[in-house]
């Protein structure tokens, strides 16, 4: 089984949310918070992608509806209710050869 370790942010300016815009192999995009694979030494800043942009808060459900629920689920919790304290915990499972079989669990903190 490979492992990856992964490190996400939510970044509110006064412009809104920080978000990425991926572009898939298929054509697709879906926005997503900046973040990325955090490689052997590299801190979690370093692995965060960069390449964001603001959207309004109000934007950020709609911007986020193709995103995997592993992404909706942490912003959806935060933009309901902003964190004050260092956070959540949200771990999740994906086991599949490509995003098309891509089956993903939310596991118990």
């Amino acid at each position: 089984m490979r492992r990856w370790l992964v490190g996400s942010a939510l970044i509110e300016g006064e412009d809104g949310l920080l978000l990425v815009a991926n572009r898939r192999r298929d054509g697709a995009v879906d926005w997503t918070p900046p973040g990325g694979v955090i490689d052997a030494g590299e801190s979690v800043l370093d692995g965060i992608v960069v390449d964001a942009r603001f959207t309004p808060v109000d934007e950020c459900d709609a911007a986020l509806a193709s995103s995997w629920v592993l992404l909706r689920e942490p912003v959806g919790a935060w933009l309901q209710e902003r964190w004050d304290d260092d956070g959540r915990l949200y771990r999740y499972r994906l086991q599949g050869a490509d995003r098309a079989s891509m089956v993903i669990t939310r596991l118990d903190g």
